[in-house]
C-alpha cells in the first residue's frame, strides 16, 4: 500500500503540468504582492496620479487638498487639465475623459460645500455638525481588522473547498483509469482490495495537504520578502491610489496589525479547516466507491456531473445562509450541524465565535459517525466494483 501511495503522489506532483501550475501560482503571488513594480515596469496608467494645474486663488478655495490626492490627482503647474476659480465659479479646461470630469466635479462640489459652511454663521456650522454626527458606542466594540481577518480566512476556506473538489476528481479518474487500462488486475494481484481502497483515500488527503503546504510556503516567503524589502510601503501607496482608500484605514501599522499572528483566531481557523476536511473526506470516500462501478470515461462524466452540481448548489446555499441571524438561530445553524453541510457553515460559525463547544462536538461526532458508516457499508460495494471489471 505504501508503494502505491508514493507512486500516486509522485505521478501527481512530479510532472511537467504540476510544475507548470505551481510556477504559474508563484508568478501570480509575486505579481499581486509586487503590483506596484509590475505596473511601473509595464508603464500602465493604473494607479498613476492625474496632474492638474491650479492658480493660487483656486488652491485657496480647495478646502481639503488631501481629498484630491486621495482621488488620484496631483498638482502640477504645467498640467493640461487646468482649474480656475473666479467670482464663485470654477472653469475647468482639458478634462476630456467623462470619469475625470465627474471626479473633479464631485471634489469641487465638496470643496464648495465646505467653504460655504466655514463662512456661514457659527450657529449654522454647529447645527450642521450636530446634524451629521451621532455618538454611538458598540458593546462589544467592532474591530474592522478582526472582521477583515475572518473574511480573508473564509475566502481561504472557499478556495480550499474548490481545491478539494479538484483532487476528488483526480482520485475518481485514477480509479477509472486503472480499470479501463487493465492495470487494476496487476495491482490487485499484489494488493488486497481493502488496501487499495485505503490507499486512494490516503492519497487524496495527502495530495491536498501537500498542495496547501506548497501554496502556503510560496505565499509566506513572498510576504516575508516584501516585508523585508520596504515593509509593504510601496504596495500600500499603490492600493491607496488605485482603490481610493484613506491612509487612515490602510497604512504600515494597520497592515502589520492585520498580519500579526492571533493565536485564538489561528486555532479557530485550524478547527474550521478540520471540519472542512472531515466533510471532504466523506465526499472523497463516496466518489471513490461510486467510481469503482464506472466502466468508461463516458460513464464517469455522467456520474461526476450531477455530483459536482450538487456540491456547487451546496456552496451557494451556504452563501445564502451566511448571515448572523441564520447562523445563530435559523436554517444556517441546522445545516451547520449536519454532515457535508457543516463544511463551510460550521467553519464560518467557528471563525465568528458564535458556536458553542457542544454544537461543534455534536457536528464533528455526527460527521465521524457517518464517515464510519460509509466506509463500513461502502467497502463491500467498492470491492464488488473492482472485481466486476
Amino acid at each position: 500500500m505504501k508503494t502505491l501511495i508514493l507512486f500516486s503522489l509522485k505521478r501527481r506532483f512530479v510532472n511537467r503540468m504540476s510544475l507548470m501550475v505551481n510556477g504559474l501560482t508563484l508568478i501570480a503571488i509575486l505579481g499581486i504582492l509586487n503590483a506596484d513594480y509590475v505596473v511601473a515596469a509595464l508603464n500602465l496608467q493604473m494607479g498613476q496620479l492625474v496632474p492638474i494645474s491650479v492658480n493660487e486663488t483656486t488652491r485657496q478655495s480647495l478646502v481639503d487638498i488631501s481629498e484630491w490626492e486621495m482621488a488620484g490627482f496631483t498638482f502640477d503647474d504645467d498640467a493640461e487639465i487646468a482649474i480656475h476659480y473666479d467670482d464663485y465659479q470654477y472653469q475647468v479646461t482639458g478634462a476630456v475623459d467623462p470619469l475625470t470630469q465627474n471626479a473633479i466635479g464631485g471634489l469641487l462640489l465638496k470643496s464648495h460645500q465646505l467653504r460655504i459652511l466655514t463662512e456661514a454663521d457659527p450657529s449654522l456650522e454647529s447645527f450642521m455638525v450636530k446634524f451629521n454626527t451621532v455618538p454611538i458606542h458598540f458593546d462589544p466594540p467592532w474591530d474592522p481588522l478582526a472582521a477583515l481577518r475572518e473574511n480573508l480566512l473564509f475566502s481561504i476556506l472557499t478556495a480550499a473547498y474548490f481545491m478539494v473538489l479538484n483532487f476528488i476528481a483526480v482520485n475518481s479518474s485514477e480509479v477509472i483509469g486503472e480499470k479501463t487500462s487493465n492495470v487494476l488486475e496487476m495491482i490487485l494481484s499484489r494488493l488486497k482490495p481493502r488496501d487499495h481502497f485505503l490507499a486512494k483515500v490516503i492519497t487524496g488527503l495527502s495530495s491536498l495537504f501537500l498542495q496547501f503546504l506548497s501554496t502556503g510556503t510560496m505565499l509566506g516567503l513572498t510576504l516575508w520578502a516584501r516585508y523585508r524589502h520596504d515593509r509593504f510601503v510601496g504596495l500600500i501607496r499603490f492600493a491607496i491610489r488605485v482603490f481610493k482608500i484613506s491612509p487612515d484605514i490602510i497604512n504600515t501599522e494597520t497592515v502589520m496589525a492585520f498580519l500579526s499572528p492571533n493565536p485564538e483566531l489561528l486555532i479557530r481557523f485550524a478547527i474550521a479547516l478540520g471540519v472542512l476536511m472531515l466533510g471532504m473526506t466523506i465526499l472523497l470516500v463516496l466518489i471513490i466507491i461510486v467510481s469503482a462501478h464506472v466502466k468508461s470515461v463516458e460513464e464517469a462524466a455522467m456520474v461526476q456531473g450531477p455530483f459536482y452540481l450538487g456540491l456547487l448548489a451546496l456552496y451557494y446555499l451556504s452563501l445564502g445562509l451566511l448571515n448572523p441571524q441564520s447562523l445563530e438561530a435559523g436554517w444556517g445553524k441546522v445545516v451547520s450541524l449536519l454532515p457535508v453541510g457543516s463544511m463551510l457553515l460550521m467553519g464560518m460559525r467557528v471563525l465568528n465565535g458564535t458556536v458553542r463547544t457542544v454544537e461543534l462536538l455534536f457536528s464533528v461526532g455526527v460527521s465521524f459517525l457517518v464517515l464510519g458508516i460509509i466506509i463500513g457499508a461502502g467497502y463491500p460495494i467498492y470491492r464488488r466494483g473492482l472485481i466486476r471489471q
